[in-house]
């Protein structure tokens, strides 16, 4: 929430309120706590300083899955994550396949992707059984893709690494001329990323 907060402020953009979901697909029930339980033994007049909020929970341990096509999906994909289970669960997922792609191209990345990065499939095997549903892209896109989203991945992974980087050359009072040229990031990426200050 802060991180958005900052990143709207820097973009002069009014702050809208968040409201925090927690999806809980562990595998033991979640257990409903707050920020300030976890300081147990402070004296209570320090409680009212702490960032307490509350938040919806969402917990699909031991709930029979429902809602929308996305949604079932979505929640399916993330207990079979958690569980190791997605090689398990690959017949229920397929059979929802098709009707997903139905719904646009960019889904079909946003699942592929989230398969391909958090399930216990070799990427071949994941690719195969793809190839055996009636996929409106065909295969050709599903290797393209699959390929691009590792790609982008990786990079990511890269970018936030740099990031961390600079935050730490920040703190330790490193001269900004030589965190952008050690980082080879922008001060535009940095006051992005709330590293920078705007003016």
């Amino acid at each position: 929430m802060a991180r958005q907060w900052t990143k709207d402020t820097h973009e002069y953009l009014p702050l809208l309120p968040i409201v925090p979901v927690l999806f809980c697909h562990a595998g033991k029930k979640w257990e409903y706590q707050t920020f300030s339980s976890l300081f147990p033994e402070a004296p209570e007049i320090f409680l009212e300083f702490l960032p307490n909020f509350r938040y919806v929970l969402h917990d699909l341990t031991d709930r029979e899955i429902r809602g929308g096509l996305l949604i079932r999906l979505a929640q399916i994909l993330m207990k079979a994550a958690t569980g190791g289970q997605m090689r398990e669960k690959l017949p229920e997922i397929m059979r929802l396949l098709p009707g997903v792609m139905e719904r646009g191209e960019r889904w079909a990345e946003i699942f592929l992707l989230y398969m391909l990065k958090t399930g216990d499939l070799e990427h071949k095997e994941l690719l195969r059984e793809f190839r055996r549903v009636k996929f409106k892209y065909g295969e050709e896109w599903i290797m393209t893709t699959a390929e691009r989203l590792l790609e982008e991945g990786r990079k990511q992974g890269i970018e936030k690494g740099k990031m961390e980087t600079a935050r730490r050359m920040m703190e330790a009072g490193a001269p900004l001329d030589d965190i952008l040229k050690f980082t080879g990031l922008s001060r535009e990426k940095l006051r992005e990323a709330g590293i920078l200050e705007s003016k």
